[in-house]
């Protein structure tokens, strides 16, 4: 069975595979993000 990643896909010319790459390096962008963040420095961000 093939799971379709995006409707689209085939209109805009992308492949698959690179949209599935894309949310893969926007996912670990994100938790990049979110693991590096710490409480202090939301509360410091709040203070401003």
């Amino acid at each position: 069975m093939q799971v379709r990643v995006c409707r689209y896909s085939d209109v805009a010319g992308v492949s698959e595979t690179y949209l599935v790459e894309v949310w893969q390096e926007l996912y670990e962008a994100i938790n990049n993000v979110i693991d590096n963040v710490t409480i202090a420095d939301l509360v410091n961000r709040r203070q401003k």
